[in-house]
């Protein structure tokens, strides 16, 4: 499978290229956005026994922005005895960073009565291309380990089922503040505070119990 997708906008600043001399589009508001995607998924399952279902699978991203990535997963279904099951799994996955992420910045609106006139106004709308966005972001990392039990009692009147859940999250993304202050006040050449990435993961554990 795979996917394309354009954004246009003459209200949003392109990092890229605004604020880079030499550069088609220098100083010149507005954006004009491609992105695509390929994916491809291997699943295959196999019973090796009686009181064992394996199942396996690979998917291959790869994308304009962040470039490739591997999700793998695998997962064990075990039956010791009838009507009683037990089940294993690991996988890994990502998530893509959004445009929003990624490319968004705001082109200022600067009123006739700013200070910001002329220069001044153009270096900052140089630094609102070093606010929201980062074109450096990598993929969030998702690593995931799970354990699941159920049983069917008095010839299936009662079930009951026990699950069990850890989730790291790792290279989350999130607004990091880098301003550079000078007497008082931010140096916009210097200054940042956008959306990157954060060298501390996340753990999530959790379960659940049904009766029916």
């Amino acid at each position: 499978m795979g996917r394309a997708s354009w954004l246009g906008s003459d209200q949003l600043l392109d990092a890229s290229s605004y604020a880079s001399p030499g550069k088609k589009g220098y100083h010149e508001p507005g954006i004009s956005h491609w992105e695509e995607r390929v994916g491809a998924f291997l699943h295959a399952e196999f019973e090796p026994c009686d009181w064992l279902t394996v199942t396996g699978g690979v998917r291959f991203d790869y994308n304009t922005v962040t470039g490739e990535a591997f999700s793998p997963r695998l997962a064990a279904v075990l039956q010791p005895f009838e009507d009683q099951f037990i089940r294993l799994g690991v996988a890994s996955s990502f998530r893509k960073p959004s445009f929003l992420e990624t490319h968004l910045h705001v082109m200022a609106d600067i009123p006739p009565e700013s200070p910001f006139q002329g220069e001044q106004g153009i270096e900052f709308q140089e630094f609102l291309t070093r606010v929201i966005g980062y074109s450096g972001l990598e993929n969030e990392q998702l690593l995931a380990f799970e354990v699941g039990y159920h049983g069917r009692f008095f010839d299936g009147e009662l079930l009951i089922g026990l699950d069990l859940y850890y989730n790291r999250y790792n290279n989350r993304t999130g607004f990091v503040d880098k301003l550079v202050i000078e007497s008082g006040l931010p140096d916009l050449e210097l200054s940042s505070y956008r959306i990157e990435n954060r060298s501390t993961g996340r753990d999530v554990a959790g379960g659940e119990l049904s009766l029916s």
